[in-house]
């Protein structure tokens, strides 16, 4: 469902929280069982977690944040190669609009 579904929105986070449902367009999806569900801003919502942990209350680091801390960690005579080569992989990364 996330893959087909849900975007990494272009606006920020808090643009989106003060737009209302209907603001958002409705998008059908059917579930393995047949049903169909109605998902409207939940579908650009739910992947902002990964950019803002305190949405859900979650103690754990943004991805920006966990990406750059590490190679902060680096020494600075590789840090701008690591980071030329550093690439995100994961179901999450294929989002739509997940870009580095």
């Amino acid at each position: 469902m996330k893959e087909e579904c849900c975007s990494v929105s272009s606006t920020s986070f808090a643009h989106n929280l003060d737009r209302s449902q209907s603001d958002f367009p409705s998008k059908n999806y059917k579930m393995p069982d047949k049903t169909i569900i109605n998902l409207g801003r939940e579908v650009n919502l739910c992947p902002e977690v990964m950019f803002n942990t305190s949405m859900i209350d979650l103690d754990g680091e943004s991805l920006q944040h966990v990406v750059c801390n590490v190679l902060a960690q680096l020494e600075s005579s590789v840090r701008a190669e690591v980071g030329k080569f550093t690439l995100l992989t994961g179901g999450s990364t294929k989002f739509k609009g997940f870009q580095g």
